[in-house]
């Protein structure tokens, strides 16, 4: 490359290095401080998956779910169902749910545990007063009582499939949380580990725990990203260490590149850490591509020396030349690489878009970290190390070894069949498009937690025969003072909710004011089934409310507002995929607009519908970060090669690995969530290094040779390895 700008920084990089070999004591000694600093620093990061790393501040959806939380509390629970081991409620048995309910209200994050001993049971007295208490207060002290108690709750259609199931063989504990701890993002590992603790005890033994919601879930998920997180970064050690003793059988081309990767790992969690980016779900992609791009540098690097070492230089001048002639095409790839993350910093949602800030300062710390350090280490050779590379005769350098017998069939097959390979890269590009008409963006917690965790078989065992373990939660807003207490609001809700329990396939249940209006208008009809209903007259429904507060009812402030003008609806769901999530945000949308007065107003949030609100800015995501890559690195290309076709040629090998992958995806169903949702710029910023160095060493061996077919053998004979 003869261009005066790519002589300059190769300068540059060259006195760079210099300094690195001159000082490389002091190089080395930097290093490794910087790398106990970093993991000092970085062990103080948290882990944090929960809604607040999936939006942004200034999000909509998400200051709305603030605002709800902060007039009707937090919409977390816990929702812990058990049966018994053996046979029917009995005295003991209540006796054990009393002592569970004790233990978990002790706890510092549950404000409340309702189960079938403390349930809020509405009655109506014979003198047609009301009375509002425990539904088992006090205690039943025969089967006999036990059973007129179970009766009244079976009878109470709230409570049916919520705190115990229709056929009465399952029962639950629903565990309300405080408002969430602000600068706490591991309440949840800590409430979640002292409820499996207390469910452990041998004296609740005879109870089988089914246990799901947020706190669970997203406790779970942790924990098994700390045990996978090793395995992978020890895969990655393993397969990388392999093929580098195969293909250099050497100490320090071991040393050096392993130095330079996990410095750079190490120095990111640091950065994080002073940035305040916590570690979240997409961090575990890192390890692989920082290990990726870290080694993929340093092979460029080591070859290049190699063959300097083996024209018959010294180190030192080996170490040079080999700067010379790579430095500034890893510094374009690092370029491009860092333009690629970068795009994701556009994203809308908040991890990913942390995750573009912390790669790009990854990608930019391998690329100093391999032109100093790495050098440094190389710079310690002597003549020893020249004298073996120079008298060595590698097996996978020899005339007929596999990989130049495998690169001379590839140079053939380019020379004489390039209409050929254009054609069938055609038909396979084609083939994928069709396999991306068919990708699905979807996400579930079943799915990222896979069918061995125990919490995914919770979830489903809830999700099938219980309440759920989801949530919606919708706002009725009436702009009317004691708007709430009007028969017509009371029946537009009621309507709501009935529309809401149509749609099985998601909502297994919901409450709001208006069950309690009905169950206190049974109450005062001698507890007649047949009064379970909303009351004729606006003037019944209001003093029923009011005599509902009146009689010690604790539900009104979590269900409406304080001026009586909003109604809170809580709908209960599936933890299933979020495309069916988003289908019924958008059937209940249309719904309540349809039906919605003049005047009136409403809104939805809650954890499940911020996900389905999350999951429309996973495609938007993708198409940002690979379209606004595509365009930068297009333009860099043609402003480094100075020409526009070169320019564009060179982005097609680029653009080919995403639609042939995205492609797969389709045909095998492989859903599109937020972690895949980086393969677009994960596979433009590797496949974007390759292009880079093979279309240099191209125009150099082209310049030198006049001839593009001796050009490319020369290019895939010398890059291509």
């Amino acid at each position: 490359m003869k261009n005066d700008y790519v002589q300059y920084y190769s300068d540059k990089v060259v006195l760079l290095v210099q300094l690195a070999i001159r000082y490389r004591a002091i190089v080395v000694g930097l290093c490794i401080a910087l790398f106990f600093a970093s993991a000092y620093i970085g062990l103080q990061n948290r882990i944090d998956n929960s809604l607040e790393t999936f939006f942004m501040d200034g999000d909509s959806s998400f200051q709305f779910y603030h605002q709800f939380m902060e007039e009707y509390g937090n919409d977390e629970y816990i929702y812990i169902v058990y049966r018994l081991k053996n046979g029917s409620i009995t005295l003991s048995h209540l006796k054990e749910v009393e002592s569970l309910v004790e233990e978990l209200e002790a706890l510092p994050l549950i404000k409340k545990a309702n189960a079938i001993t403390n349930l809020e049971m509405i009655e109506g007295s014979s003198a047609n007063e009301l009375n509002v208490g425990p539904a088992m207060d006090p205690m039943p002290t025969t089967q006999t009582e036990i059973q007129t108690a179970m009766d009244k709750i079976a009878d109470t259609p709230i409570f049916v499939n919520t705190y115990m199931s229709k056929n009465r063989k399952l029962y639950a504990i629903l565990c309300e949380m405080e408002d969430k701890p602000k600068d706490d993002v591991n309440y949840h590992d800590r409430v979640s580990a002292a409820v499996k603790d207390i469910l452990a005890q041998e004296k609740y033994n005879d109870l089988e725990f089914h246990v799901v919601g947020e706190p669970m879930i997203n406790h779970e998920y942790n924990a098994q990203f700390l045990a996978d997180l090793p395995v992978l970064v020890t895969g990655c050690y393993i397969l990388i260490l392999a093929f580098m003793i195969y293909f250099f059988r050497q100490i320090k081309a071991l040393i050096g590149p392993f130095a330079v990767v996990i410095l750079a790992l190490t120095t990111i969690i640091g950065y994080m850490k002073i940035m305040g980016f916590p570690i979240t779900i997409v961090i575990g992609t890192l390890p692989s591509l920082i290990f990726s791009i870290g080694v993929a540098t340093s092979v460029h690097i080591l070859y290049e020396y190699r063959n300097q070492l083996k024209s018959g230089l010294n180190n030192h001048d080996a170490i040079i030349e080999t700067t010379r002639t790579v430095g500034f095409p890893c510094l374009f790839t690092t370029l491009t690489t860092a333009i690629g993350f970068a795009s994701l910093t556009l994203s809308p949602i908040r991890c990913i878009r942390e995750y573009g800030y912390y790669t790009v300062f990854g990608i930019i710390a391998i690329y100093v970290f391999s032109f100093t350090l790495l050098m440094a280490i190389l710079s310690f050779a002597g003549k020893k190390t020249e004298t073996y590379i120079q008298t060595k005769n590698f097996k996978s350098e020899a005339p007929n070894s596999l990989f130049n017998r495998m690169f001379r069939q590839i140079i053939a097959i380019n020379n004489h069949y390039p209409r050929q390979i254009l054609i069938v890269s055609l038909i396979i590009s084609c083939v994928a498009v069709y396999g991306i008409s068919r990708v699905r963006i979807n996400t579930s917690w079943l799915e990222r937690l896979g069918d061995d965790i125990e919490i995914s078989h919770s979830l489903r065992f809830v999700d099938d025969n219980m309440g759920g373990s989801g949530s919606f939660e919708l706002l009725i807003n009436s702009h009317r003072e004691e708007g709430v207490s009007t028969v017509g609001f009371l029946k537009l809700l009621d309507k709501i909710q009935r529309y809401a329990e149509t749609e099985t396939y998601l909502v297994k249940k919901t409450y709001s004011v208006v069950d309690i209006v009905k169950q206190v208008n049974k109450a005062l009809h001698h507890n007649d089934i047949a009064y379970y209903k909303i009351p004729d007259s606006d003037e019944e429904a209001s003093q029923y409310l009011l005599l509902y507060e009146m009689s010690g009812g604790e539900r009104f402030e979590n269900i409406v507002s304080a001026d009586l003008s909003t109604a809170r609806l809580t709908i209960f769901t599936k933890s299933i995929d979020v495309v069916s999530t988003k289908r019924f945000r958008d059937d209940l949308n249309q719904f309540i607009t349809d039906i919605l007065p003049q005047g009136y107003s409403y809104k939805i949030s809650g954890i499940a519908y911020l996900f389905s609100v999350c999951f429309g800015y996973i495609g938007m995501t993708m198409v940002k970060s690979i379209g606004v890559t595509l365009v930068v690195i297009s333009l860099l290309m043609i402003a480094v090669f100075r020409s526009v076709k070169i320019g564009f040629v060179s982005m097609i090998p680029n653009v080919i690995p995403i639609i042939i992958v995205t492609g797969i995806m389709g045909i095998l169903g492989i859903w599109l969530d937020t972690t895949r949702s980086l393969i677009g710029c994960i596979a433009i910023g590797l496949a974007v290094d390759d292009t880079i160095h093979f279309v240099s060493r191209f125009r150099e061996f082209f310049f030198k040779t006049g001839s593009y077919s001796k050009a490319l053998e020369m290019t895939v004979m010398h890059v291509g390895r």
